[in-house]
């Protein structure tokens, strides 16, 4: 875990209650909450405001791409480390919004979503072996 990276409380907050107030269903959540727990162990911010910057790059991705999220299941399993490479950069800029300083914190932040990628690909591999 990273734990040098400096968050702004206020726009994490907001960003947490934000997600409260979001409305999804049960496999919206359990996919959320099972990536948000992967990335928090490499990321010192809060759970919920780790799922709600997902959501929001989510949403992101899906008015860029035209495309549901649900679709990424019956892509290839490298055209899906390609999608969730997207949004993890995504959503590596909606993160940085919320960092105090963040470009004095930059090379923490890519050591950071680094470990991210890698565990995103990980968790790729088995689900697909599933």
């Amino acid at each position: 875990m990273t734990q040098s990276l400096k968050f702004n409380e206020e726009e994490v907050s907001k960003v947490e209650n934000d997600y409260r107030k979001l409305t999804l269903d049960k496999n919206q959540r359990e996919a959320i909450d099972k990536i948000a727990r992967l990335m928090k162990h490499f990321l010192n911010l809060k759970l919920n405001a780790i799922k709600g910057s997902m959501w929001l790059t989510i949403k992101q991705w899906q008015e860029k791409n035209k495309k549901n999220l649900s679709t990424i299941r019956l892509l290839t399993r490298e055209a899906q480390v390609d999608a969730l490479i997207e949004l993890i950069s995504l959503g590596k800029k909606r993160i940085k919004k919320m960092m105090v300083c963040p470009e004095e914190q930059n090379e923490d932040l890519d050591a950071a979503f680094q470990g991210v990628v890698e565990a995103v690909k990980i968790f790729i591999n088995k689900q697909n072996d599933t």
